[in-house]
Parts: structure tokens; C-alpha cells; sequence
């Protein structure tokens, strides 16, 4: 049986993408998906093994991963939907930071997909940078 993770929505994807799907979805879907989100991420070492959730770095006791979403009601498979989220779990605090939840139009910026949301944890959170190509 595998340990249950502490869960923890950063304020910065609070603020800049989380609302802007809200504005697109509406409240009440995004909110069952927001609770899948949760689940997802409490249970994270059991989904690792999925294809929902790409391991993009590990680094000692961190690793930042590529999480694969559909907002509830959409009909879209997550693979279709076009909504990600960048987490960073902690294995021994035992911890799932969802940095970034977004629409994959929703990235400001220039390049493709990796190069944009990699320049918004660098520039957002300097904890992670280590995480990240430079």
C-alpha cells in the first residue's frame, strides 16, 4: 500500500491559471476537478506508472513531473484536453506541489510548451530551479 501525500496548490498557479480556467470551465467543474487533482496527487506514487503523469527530473529527494488533466463535464479524454499541470513531489516530506495547472494556450511567451512553462518555475519558483533546464 503506498503512502498517502500531502497535497498543496501553489499561490502563484492560484492566481495566474487556476482563475482563468475557472472563467473558461466554470465553478462548479472545475471544482470536481480540482478535487481529482487532489486525489491524484495524494496517491501520486501509485500513478506513477500511468501515462497521466511524465517524469520529467529527479533530483535527490525531488522530482517534477508533467501531469495530464480534463476538466470534469468536457466529454475530452486528458490526453485531448490540452490541460496540464507541472508538479514537484517530495518523497521524503512526502509532499505534491502542483506549481502550474493551465491550458496549454494559456502559457504566455514564445516556443514551444516545455520552454514556456520551464521559464515560469524558474522565474517563479527559485527553489525548483535545479529542476529545470537552464
Amino acid at each position: 500500500m503506498s503512502t498517502k501525500y500531502t497535497v498543496h496548490f501553489a499561490d502563484y498557479t492560484k492566481s495566474h491559471y487556476i482563475k482563468k480556467l475557472v472563467k473558461k470551465y466554470h465553478q462548479k467543474p472545475w471544482d470536481i476537478t480540482e478535487r481529482a487533482l487532489k486525489s491524484l496527487g495524494e496517491n501520486i506514487e501509485a500513478m506513477f506508472e500511468s501515462d497521466q503523469v511524465r517524469l520529467i527530473h529527479v533530483k535527490k529527494n525531488l522530482s517534477i513531473h508533467k501531469v495530464y488533466f480534463s476538466v470534469a463535464g468536457t466529454g475530452v479524454g486528458y490526453k485531448d484536453s490540452c490541460c496540464r499541470a507541472i508538479i514537484v513531489v517530495d518523497s521524503e516530506k512526502k509532499l505534491v506541489t502542483f506549481m502550474l495547472i493551465y491550458h496549454k494556450t494559456q502559457l504566455p511567451g514564445k516556443g514551444g510548451e516545455t520552454m514556456q512553462w520551464q521559464r515560469i518555475i524558474r522565474e517563479n519558483f527559485p527553489e525548483y530551479q535545479g529542476l529545470v533546464a537552464a
